[in-house]
């Protein structure tokens, strides 16, 4: 009997040993650990443990640095409390900690933090300006490599967005980039680290940025269609690879030019999906048919979905008057808008002649209200070309730090030619020749990048042939030319006139696909 008993007592024993897993105190720590405060020399990390569960007697704490955030960290001597204040050692380097518990073997480890840096910086390095954001107009942040005579190198927190070079030939070959990736939805925050050496000390600064994604799928263009009271409505076509594009509603307007515009004619649209999602769209209000010199305004719409729209109607003369006034002005065309980063305002840039063309057109810009329903400041100019021909039709991206820009010079050979500035509202040179490569008259450019890579497609009106053209770059220099199409469902072409071209989520694209209702106008199966 007492042999019985010691046995079991000793069975019992060995079950609490090796079967501790089954109960509370034996468990394996879970969840995740991770670090507070900011990884800068003198201030303290402290360990947070309130997403650890598993916790069995006292934790244990091991302090790591790395050279990189990829890397397991090396154990820091002696730092095994639950705070630690980094030290110039750690200075370029990555945190973590490790915590055990003394109630089992098992280990949690953090995500790294950093890189380490001084609170002292430099002259060089609090010159630097970034933008904090990026999205598909805007898709990259330039990254500068030079600071004077001091080199800047850059490394980026997250793996998803690393700094990286040009394509070849890029004008601007002082300054790297993170650019979003356009397959994925949601904003994403993380920090870009510059890093200099001076006097051979060490020092570096950090940027938080926001790339706003989203996953990409298609192609909307817009456009209008001819110089006939019917054409000069917005039209809609698609396309999956950016250059070969289907009509929507069998190529019938999809919104209405009366609700729209006072003249009851809309010309040359361009849309954007803003820095907050929304659309924006720009026209011109004008019917040509009452004459080319009876437009003196614009229309400023917006949208949530691209079905919907509200509209805004903006008469120079009745606005601005004086050098705008009725019989100071012969036209406003082409207006196209662009968020600027800095302000974090929308400019809006238009060509306007004065009465029988003198002078001729140049390009003006002014600045939307808030609601992106009027205009708050009186046109000043943006460019005017220094042969004093007249130019219109300019559309601008922004890529390689400078602001590329198409344009149509009235020149004697009618084409697109490229122009170039540092910054969004001014100091723009022209290059010297037609980068068109087209034989004929051409006009209604317009720049966009096709999803997820570093192709811009230069899209243009040849509009005394009757078709669009289509020319490719990955550096804005140099182009080579593309095939692109636009047809109806039943296969037959179709001839759109100045139009814009932005992409689109899939759920974007099947929702216009399967639109059967365009302003209040039943389209037949």
């Amino acid at each position: 009997m007492k042999k019985t008993l010691i046995m079991t007592l000793a069975l019992f024993v060995l079950f609490l040993l090796i079967g501790c897993d089954t109960d509370e105190g034996g468990k394996a720590l879970t969840g995740t650990v991770t670090i507070t405060g900011d990884p800068i020399l003198g201030r303290k990390l402290s360990v947070n443990t309130k997403g650890v569960g598993g916790v069995n007697g006292r934790l244990s704490y091991q302090w790591k640095a790395a050279s990189d955030s990829n890397t397991d960290g090396t154990d820091i001597f002696g730092e095994t409390d639950s705070t630690y204040i980094p030290v110039a050692a750690d200075i370029g380097k990555y945190i973590t900690v490790t915590i055990g518990n003394t109630g089992n073997s098992s280990i949690l480890t953090s995500s790294p933090v950093g890189p380490v840096v001084t609170e002292e910086s430099t002259a060089e390095l609090d010159a630097i300006e970034i933008p904090n954001l990026m999205y598909y107009f805007y898709q990259e942040i330039a990254l500068p490599t030079t600071l004077g005579d001091l080199e800047v190198a850059w490394e980026s927190s997250d793996p998803n967005y690393p700094v990286q070079g040009y394509p070849e030939g890029v004008t601007n070959t002082d300054v790297k980039r993170v650019k979003v990736r356009d397959n994925v939805d949601g904003d994403f925050s993380f920090i870009l680290v510059a890093k200099i050496k001076k006097d051979d000390v060490a020092y570096q600064r950090t940027f938080p940025v926001t790339a706003r994604e989203k996953n990409y799928y298609g192609y909307l263009l817009v456009n209008f269609n001819s110089n006939r009271v019917e054409g000069e409505q917005i039209r809609y076509a698609l396309s999956t690879d950016g250059l070969n594009f289907v009509a929507l509603n069998n190529n019938q307007p999809v919104l209405s030019s009366v609700n729209m515009a006072r003249s009851g004619g809309v010309r040359d649209p361009y849309v954007v999906r803003g820095h907050d999602g929304v659309f924006r769209m720009t026209n011109t209000d004008m019917r040509s048919s009452l004459g080319w010199e009876n437009n003196r305004g614009i229309v400023l719409s917006k949208s949530t979905n691209l079905i919907n729209w509200t509209h805004s109607q903006i008469h120079f003369p009745d606005k601005f008057g004086g050098n705008f006034a009725q019989n100071k002005i012969m036209c406003v065309w082409a207006p196209e808008t662009i968020y600027d980063r800095k302000t974090g305002k929308y400019l809006v840039h238009f060509a306007i002649a004065g009465t029988s063309n003198n002078p001729p057109q140049k390009m003006y810009y002014s600045w939307a209200n808030d609601d992106f329903t009027d205009l708050t400041d009186t046109p000043a100019i943006l460019y005017e070309s220094p042969k004093k021909t007249a130019v219109i039709d300019l559309s601008i991206v922004n890529f390689n730090n400078a602001f590329h820009g198409v344009i149509k010079d009235e020149a004697s050979t009618k084409g697109i030619y490229m122009l170039t500035s540092a910054t969004l509202e001014g100091g723009y040179t022209i290059g010297n020749s037609r980068i068109d490569g087209e034989s004929v008259d051409t006009e209604g450019a317009e720049l966009y990048r096709l999803i997820g890579t570093d192709i811009w497609v230069n899209m243009y009106d040849c509009y005394t042939n009757e078709r669009f053209g289509f020319k490719t770059s990955t550096n804005l220099n140099t182009w080579t030319a593309a095939e692109g199409s636009t047809k109806l469902e039943n296969g037959n072409n179709f001839v759109p006139r100045h139009g814009s071209v932005i992409p689109i989520t899939q759920e974007e694209y099947t929702t216009l696909k399967n639109n059967t209702v365009w302003e209040n106008v039943v389209v037949k199966p």
